[in-house]
């Protein structure tokens, strides 16, 4: 079972690719914008802390911890609180914040996934 700082190594890389993914994008259709590492490393540091929800909403206490908070039906509306359609209408800042909290959050979800105990679907 991954512990705390394998949850938040994993959610602070993926949040890290997201964001860097994001921004190269943006600096393909734009070629004057520059590479904002303070945006990284927020972004990286929020996903990070993110990852660590599941088990602070669900304290290992036991080996049987995962329930709600580390379901397949958890991590879908997670997916969909970061991604719907109402978060067309948030702005900018606060809708990369998210995403990036939920891929942080989602991390901790797949990393306990592929453990022999699994998650539940709900």
């Amino acid at each position: 079972m991954p512990n705390a700082k394998t949850h938040f190594v994993i959610g602070a890389v993926a949040g890290a690719a997201v964001n860097a993914t994001m921004q190269w994008g943006r600096m393909a259709l734009h070629p004057s914008a520059k590479f904002d590492w303070g945006e990284f490393f927020i972004c990286t540091g929020s996903s990070g802390a993110a990852a660590l929800l599941p088990d602070l909403l669900e304290p290992a206490t036991s080996p049987n911890h995962r329930a709600f908070f580390h379901s397949l039906a958890m991590a879908a509306i997670v997916a969909y609180a970061v991604t719907g359609k109402h978060t067309g209408k948030w702005p900018i800042a606060i809708s990369l914040l998210a995403g990036v909290a939920g891929v942080g959050y989602l991390s901790h979800i797949v990393a306990d996934a592929i453990t022999p105990k699994s998650i539940r679907f709900i």
